[in-house]
């Protein structure tokens, strides 16, 4: 009864997403509101204007690097120039078989989703100006 156990594990991680910081208005006269901000400095150094360090749930990046693009202009920043938060998951499962008969056996299978028990957070809004932090989570905890 002790004997014999197995053990199984499935890690995942995967970097976060790329995106773009948008100007929020359709300054550039297109008619699809997709306008980039200007860049005025180095969005992944500093703190926030609300004092969380770039980087934090409460600051994906340094907000004071970007302001809305003048009217006529398509903006300066980059296209994904900002990286969202990453995923990570851990999921771990415990089994064994035990024989019933000649040719038949039967499994005894626990399992556990998401054992670290952490949020993977979604990007935060990124239509400059004003932003907003990270407010929500990218899937549930069975994802």
């Amino acid at each position: 009864m002790l004997g014999n156990w197995q053990f199984s594990t499935i890690a995942g991680y995967r970097t976060g997403n790329h995106y773009s910081v948008l100007g929020g208005t359709d300054a550039s006269a297109t008619g699809i509101k997709q306008d980039r901000a200007d860049i005025v400095g180095d969005p992944n150094s500093g703190t926030c204007p609300n004092g969380w360090t770039v980087g934090s749930v409460g600051c994906a990046f340094n907000t004071s690097a970007f302001i809305a693009n003048p009217a006529g202009t398509f903006g300066t920043s980059g296209r994904n120039i900002i990286t969202g938060p990453g995923f990570l998951t851990l999921n771990a499962g415990i089994s064994r078989q035990f024989k019933v008969r000649e040719g038949q056996s039967l499994m005894l299978r626990f399992e556990a989703f998401n054992v670290l028990n952490h949020p993977n957070f979604a990007n935060p809004n990124n239509s400059c100006c004003p932003f907003s932090e990270i407010q929500r989570v990218s899937h549930g905890p069975r994802a």
